[in-house]
């Protein structure tokens, strides 16, 4: 399994989105970090493949980030982790950004997100619990809830 790795200033995100990717096992080691100079140390250590990021970190733009990630390995890959996604996802491809994640959505949306994203299947079952009206996995009876 991979690497993942969560770069955000605020400790809330990191721990959350780490406990998403631990809990749904779709990556081998989660790392996270506070600043881009923590993620970039992180990274020169543990090499993941999958990195996210907020938009702003503490001491840089994640677009620095992700750049200075590419130039170690140009086989990782980039997600942004933003308040604003559909603004975003008009400019990631020209950073090489794979996609964002909307950092207002639940674990449960930012689960399925992620595992599709890595290409790892989520359990669905496990967050029953989700919002009403959040994503409906493919394939699922009208009378089963969406989660």
């Amino acid at each position: 399994m991979p690497t993942f790795l969560v770069a955000d200033s605020s400790p809330v995100q990191r721990i959350s989105l780490s406990a998403v990717v631990r809990h749904e096992n779709i990556a081998h080691t989660v790392l996270t970090a506070a600043t881009g100079i923590e993620a970039m140390a992180l990274v020169g250590v543990f090499r993941p493949l999958y990195l996210m990021a907020s938009v702003r970190l503490l001491d840089m733009e994640s677009w620095t980030l992700f750049e200075r990630v590419r130039a170690v390995d140009p086989d990782a890959r980039f997600m942004l982790l933003t308040d604003f996604p559909e603004f975003y996802r008009l400019i990631v491809p020209m950073h090489g950004v794979d996609g964002c994640v909307d950092s207002r959505s639940s674990l449960a949306e930012m689960a399925v997100t992620i595992g599709d994203w890595m290409g790892a299947p989520t359990r669905p079952a496990l967050w029953a619990h989700r919002a009403p009206g959040s994503v409906t996995p493919p394939g699922a009876k009208p009378d089963q809830p969406s989660f």
